[in-house]
């Protein structure tokens, strides 16, 4: 049996341990690079700073859900999103604004979000779920059908 076949109910542990670490490593990067990027290029308050973190761990657990759904074009929104954080990190890191430490663990779960996306294990959790949603419609509109054909009966 090839590892890449769509077997069972679940994708296979290891890809759902790589997803599980992908989304880890997204929501503290997105958080510490948003709050840091925020606090660098604008002066804003506590409170709508807040907000704006909240808005987009929103937006992320929206996207992320995507991912869960199988959508490639999801993976391939987070790969973008992280690319233009660490862009955006890179006058932050020239400007020395901030603590050395902070920025490098920044950077650092950024390196790691964009590794774990592009991870064969993350495709093959991506894949899985677009199969296994393709999979679920297919059987409701069976079942509709059917249930359609005893209607008419």
């Amino acid at each position: 049996m090839n590892e890449d076949e769509h077997v069972g109910l679940f994708p296979p542990i290891l890809s759902i341990v790589c997803f599980l670490f992908a989304s880890v490593a997204m929501t503290a990067s997105i958080g510490l690079t948003g709050g840091m990027l925020l606090r660098f290029y604008f002066s804003l308050s506590s409170e709508v700073e807040l907000l704006l973190l909240s808005i987009s761990a929103c937006l992320f657990v929206v996207v992320n859900y995507q991912v869960v759904l199988g959508s490639f074009y999801a993976v391939k929104v987070l790969k973008r999103v992280l690319l233009i954080s660490l862009l955006l990190l890179i006058p932050v890191i020239l400007s020395k604004d901030f603590d050395l430490l902070v920025l490098f663990s920044c950077a650092i779960f950024i390196f790691v979000s964009i590794y774990l996306l592009s991870h064969k294990h993350y495709l093959t959790f991506v894949n899985h779920r677009k199969v296994s949603v393709e999979d679920q419609k297919e059987a409701l509109s069976e079942i509709a059908a059917e249930l359609e054909a005893k209607k008419n009966k």
